[in-house]
């Protein structure tokens, strides 16, 4: 048996936020085929999009694997992403975002080759991505970040910072699992890459509704 098969475990530590890393990723903006649902009182921002994104933090609070898949959202005049689904490699990841953000994450096998990523769970194949990054990068830019969650019916706002040179890059989806929220199509050219960045996300803090 393997962490996976039971990812529960009171008696883990995990780091206490901030937590400050560096790696790589690749993110996209993908159309569906139907407006997804936004916990109240979130409000979409792109009624038929999500935001995909696959990550490997190398160096810093902890080592992992990560694919997020999110909803471009706003709260009151602030905009920011809603994560809804969340996969990770590593078992302090997993009970740190559940424990401290109240992330739905749960755990999934990463395989990495030179042109993309695919993530395995225990019901099979979740996805499978390629990552075609472009030639020209811009200088390295700092952004602020910010992500709304709604534990316990409560909103929360998490501000984090990331600071990485950017490179547009297309992101073809080879396979996407039925129980992920539909595409309307695989490939999207809305897309970017981040290598390497350095991402700091702090605590969450509970906003009045």
């Amino acid at each position: 048996m393997t962490w996976e098969d039971n990812p529960e475990n009171p008696q883990l530590a995990v780091p206490a936020p901030p937590w400050q890393m560096s790696g790589t990723m690749a993110m996209g903006i993908f159309r569906l085929t139907r407006p997804p649902e936004v916990p109240a009182p979130l409000r979409r921002v792109m009624p038929r999009h999500i935001a995909v994104v696959v990550i490997r933090y190398r160096t810093g609070t902890l080592s992992y694997d990560e694919f997020v898949i999110g909803l471009p959202v706003r709260h009151g005049p602030q905009v920011g992403i809603c994560v809804t689904s969340i996969w990770v490699n590593d078992q302090t990841s997993l009970q740190g975002g559940r424990r401290l953000w109240g992330l739905p994450k749960q755990p999934a096998r990463f395989a990495w080759t030179r042109n993309g990523v695919g993530i395995t769970d225990r019901a099979g194949v979740l996805a499978s991505i390629s990552i075609s990054p472009g030639r020209l990068s811009t200088p390295p830019i700092s952004l602020e970040i910010l992500s709304f969650n709604t534990p316990d019916r409560a909103v929360t706002r998490t501000t984090s910072r990331l600071h990485a040179p950017w490179t547009a890059a297309r992101l073809q989806v080879d396979h996407w699992s039925a129980l992920l929220p539909p595409l309307s199509q695989g490939t999207t050219r809305f897309a970017a890459v981040a290598n390497p960045f350095t991402f700091t996300i702090n605590g969450p803090e509970r906003l009045d509704q």
